[in-house]
């Protein structure tokens, strides 16, 4: 019963306790075998009972459970927390930014810097959206430059500059400067920028040495000047030159320290360069310990004064090579464009006359070209010392006196000045000798047959010259008589031409038993037309044929058709229906064969004819 269970339970619990514990201490493997089973229902249970306290009693356990776990198991607890180690630094921000901040700030620096040597590229383009003060310091520097410039141009002084600048390789402002200052450099500082103090320095040797310590605490407090009072506010900006009297203090800055180099004169563009380069050297090999400098300068490598010192040293380079060049003979110079000017300007001149004459030559070759009675000579021209020299050969004076009244009209069109000293020089021979009268008239001949419907050849004996062959007028004739009189020594000319019988080979092809004209030769029919206006003086027969096939009555009724069809078509061109003769033949035309296809026989074909009087 439940009383029998309470009385047994209050009477064995006294008793457990201790039993449980001599137990452990005898056989504790026994134990941990038996409670393990259930060891997470107790700690489950007991933690919804009172979850204070079992926090309490793991809180003492948990930072070096999770040491040991770290030690022993990096990867998988790397595995635990990378999900949620965004959220945390997250949640940290929001709970306190300045702690974290404070937290990763010793080591931005030196991680920078780290990647800088590693891979300078990369942190170049993470700082490219925040170097626009940068480049505007730059900018303003070649503003500055630009606006300096001097110009002194059409003095003979200023020529001179502007010459030895060209040879020297630098600009007339630079030049200028370099001639009224002399650039020293005096001294270098290397100045820790929090602190003021000096932390490597290099002047050079003298009596007027500078107490570097006032001078590094003057410009530290000038540079907190300008960005406290002077700088806009969340403006960054720091001072980058000082003025006084005929010295300069150039002030390039950095991270923690910045470089201050007194200079007296102008500085080039050069030494700036190699002014950022040393402090940019300086910055990536010995950053860290610019960085702790507390005032022992022997915890500051002895190489930093060496590059500092090697900015004196490059200016003193500069400064013996500039004026190595600047030493350079200006008569050196005047003697060295004398040859040149001797050797080219009359190069030039003789480039420009020949060009000159060779366009003459070409001009008067053309204008020769143009005119038939020459086309068949060789003769040729050439400019030599301001004359016009004309050779070749001629058959007569008249050929010979034309040729050269071309050839001085030609040579007068061009420069007034040039032309008035050249003469014409006729070098030309008239042919005299029977066989070079032959070839001359055979050479006239090719040229005569080159006239439209003209087909000519010509026989030569004895100073006569018999001409055969057809013209298309009877004109052309004439003028062929004339053309072979003009030859030296043609005493007579006979000519038997006759006019070439002028033909159309045109062909109008119809359809079988059809008298209907093809819309294809409208075309054909606006030729024929042409032809007859341009020979006035021709009458046009128009014969239609057919095939030999079919009822022969039909066959003629039908190629008369055919022949008043085109008629028709001719007349509606423009043609004077007198001027058209109409008949039909039911043979084939002249060339088509009895064997082949019968199509070629349904045509019509033109038989050019004149009028006698009695037609007109």
């Amino acid at each position: 019963s439940e009383q029998d269970k309470q009385a047994i339970t209050s009477s064995l619990a006294p008793l457990l306790a201790p039993s449980i514990e001599t137990q452990i201490k005898q056989e504790p493997q026994v134990i941990a075998d038996a409670i393990a089973p259930i060891i997470d229902i107790i700690i489950t249970k007991k933690a919804e009972q009172d979850q204070q306290a079992i926090s309490e009693v793991l809180a003492p356990l948990l930072p070096v459970a999770i040491s040991a776990a770290i030690q022993n198991y990096p990867q998988e607890i790397a595995k635990a927390l990378a999900p949620e180690m965004g959220a945390a630094i997250r949640e940290q921000i929001r709970i306190d930014r300045r702690q974290i901040s404070q937290a990763l700030a010793p080591e931005m620096g030196r991680a920078i810097k780290d990647q800088i040597t590693l891979e300078q590229n990369s942190i170049v383009d993470a700082l490219y959206p925040v170097i626009g003060s940068t480049i505007s310091k730059y900018m303003a520097e070649a503003i500055r430059e630009i606006n300096d410039k001097i110009s002194d141009t059409f003095s003979f002084k200023g020529i001179r500059r502007k010459i030895q600048a060209t040879f020297q390789g630098v600009s007339e402002a630079e030049l200028i400067i370099s001639e009224v200052m002399i650039f020293t450099v005096q001294a270098v500082f290397l100045i820790h920028k929090e602190s003021g103090l000096v932390i490597s320095e290099v002047q050079r040797s003298g009596r007027d040495r500078l107490e570097s310590e006032m001078l590094a605490g003057m410009l530290t407090a000038i540079q907190s000047f300008v960005n406290d009072c002077i700088a806009q506010s969340g403006d960054i900006s720091e001072l980058n030159e000082i003025e006084y009297g005929d010295s300069k203090i150039i002030l390039e800055v950095a991270g923690y320290c910045y470089l201050a180099v007194v200079i007296r004169g102008q500085t080039n563009k050069s030494f700036i360069k190699e002014l950022r380069q040393v402090l940019s050297n300086i910055i990536i090999d010995y950053g860290k310990y610019i960085k702790n400098f507390a005032g022992d300068p022997d915890t500051i490598p002895p190489s930093i004064q060496l590059l500092l010192k090697s900015l004196i040293e490059t200016e003193d380079v500069q400064e013996n090579q500039k004026l190595q060049v600047s030493k350079t003979p200006t008569a050196l110079l005047m003697v060295c464009g004398l040859i040149l000017g001797l050797i080219f300007i009359p190069w030039g001149i003789h480039q420009y006359y020949s060009r000159l004459y060779r366009g003459i030559e070409a001009r008067t070759r053309e204008a020769w070209s143009n005119i038939p009675e020459f086309a068949i000579y060789r003769i040729d021209t050439k400019v030599e010392q301001g004359s016009l020299i004309l050779t070749g050969q001629l058959p007569n004076k008249n050929l010979r006196n034309k040729a050269a009244k071309i050839a001085k009209k030609e040579a007068s069109l061009y420069n007034l000045e040039v032309n008035n000293q050249i003469e014409v020089n006729n070098q030309i021979i008239a042919v005299r000798r029977p066989s070079e009268i032959s070839d001359e008239v055979d050479r006239l001949t090719r040229v005569l047959n080159q006239m439209e419907g003209v087909s000519i050849s010509t026989e030569y004996g004895k100073g006569r010259v018999t001409v055969k062959g057809t013209v298309m007028d009877m004109a052309d004739s004439q003028i062929i008589i004339s053309k072979i009189e003009q030859v030296p020594g043609v005493q007579s000319v006979i000519s038997t031409t006759k006019l070439s019988p002028l033909k159309l080979k045109t062909r109008i092809y119809f359809e079988l038993d059809s008298a209907q004209l093809k819309p294809v030769y409208i075309d054909t029919m606006a030729q024929i037309q042409e032809f007859l206006t341009q020979y006035p003086q021709k009458h046009l027969r128009i014969v239609g044929h057919t095939d030999r096939t079919g009822n022969p009555n039909i066959n003629e009724q039908l190629a008369l058709e055919r022949a008043y069809t085109v008629r028709d078509a001719l007349v509606k061109q423009g043609v004077d229906a007198r001027r058209l003769e109409v008949t039909g033949q039911t043979n084939s035309p002249q060339g088509v064969e009895y064997n082949q296809p019968l199509l070629l026989s349904r045509c019509v074909t033109f038989d050019l004819f004149e009028p006698s009087e009695k037609d007109n």
